[in-house]
């Protein structure tokens, strides 16, 4: 049995927030995973995406991708925190275990702006 591997790619500013991928401009993310020996009734890949670490809908994938790519481009993507993780599904319909569990802080929000600037002149 091949085993997924998921990782992050990024094509826009990034930064490292305790181990968390950080998106902070607008931009899109590229979803990169190894799958070493496919089946050869390999069907496609699916992408989970959930709010909560380990809490995925297995009926309900993010995104289904060709078993002839090992990556996916997400564009637009929402504020947030994100878990995701990936499976293989085979021509039956059976799907093999979760990938590694990535974890992607999505914040293309900017601060408000600073106000009121004044200059104080002191004097002797």
């Amino acid at each position: 049995m091949s085993t997924l591997f998921l990782l992050f790619t990024f094509n826009i500013v990034t930064g490292n927030l305790q181990g968390q991928t950080v998106i902070k401009n607008e931009g899109e993310a590229v979803f990169k995973w190894e799958y070493p020996n496919p089946p050869a009734d390999l069907s496609h890949f699916e992408i989970y995406r959930s709010v909560q670490s380990g809490v995925y809908n297995n009926a309900n994938p993010w995104s289904i991708v060709s078993k002839d790519s090992l990556q996916y481009t997400a564009k637009d993507m929402a504020d947030g925190g994100f878990f995701y993780v990936a499976s293989a599904v085979d021509s039956a319909g059976n799907k093999s275990d979760f990938s590694n569990e990535v974890h992607l802080i999505i914040d293309t929000l900017k601060p408000n702006n600073v106000v009121n600037l004044r200059i104080i002149i002191i004097t002797n």
